[in-house]
């Protein structure tokens, strides 16, 4: 077998996305992101059985589109970072037992819902972005121009 990563590069998912149906037992790696997919783009993508990694950043699907994910049985990494997720839809879904990372960095999921998603998603590592690193003062260096 031949496995496939499938990048569409920021193009339109609504008009390419079908043409991943030939491929479907193949595409172990698919990257959405900003292509405008949706939750009827899903409906090809819940075909890739042997997915396991699934950008879906900047895209336009929700909390209906990601319901039909849990038939990626295989998927372990999930991007939803950007998009209209809400914790509502994650709780109402069956995640995937080998989920190992799920992005939500700028989705709808509340905060007060963490603690539930944590015992849904055991074992997966759940990121939420935002980041803030102490500035060391290591990490600066200063170029200064020697002058003749």
């Amino acid at each position: 077998s031949n496995y496939l990563a499938v990048n569409f590069g920021g193009i339109p998912a609504s008009r390419w996305i079908e043409l991943l149906l030939p491929l479907r037992k193949q595409v172990v790696q698919l990257d959405l992101t900003g292509t405008g997919a949706s939750d009827s783009s899903m409906e090809v993508v819940r075909q890739c059985t042997a997915l396991r990694v699934l950008n879906l950043s900047n895209t336009s699907i929700t909390d209906k589109g990601v319901a039909t994910l849990a038939a990626l049985k295989e998927l372990r990494v999930l991007n939803l970072v950007g998009t209209s997720v809400t914790a509502q839809g994650l709780l109402a879904m069956q995640p995937p037992a080998h989920l190992h990372a799920l992005y939500l960095y700028h989705t709808k999921v509340d905060s007060r819902h963490w603690g539930q998603l944590k015992g849904l998603f055991k074992g997966t590592v759940l990121d939420s972005g935002g980041y803030q690193l102490e500035k060391l003062e290591t990490d600066t260096a200063i170029v200064r121009q020697v002058r003749p």
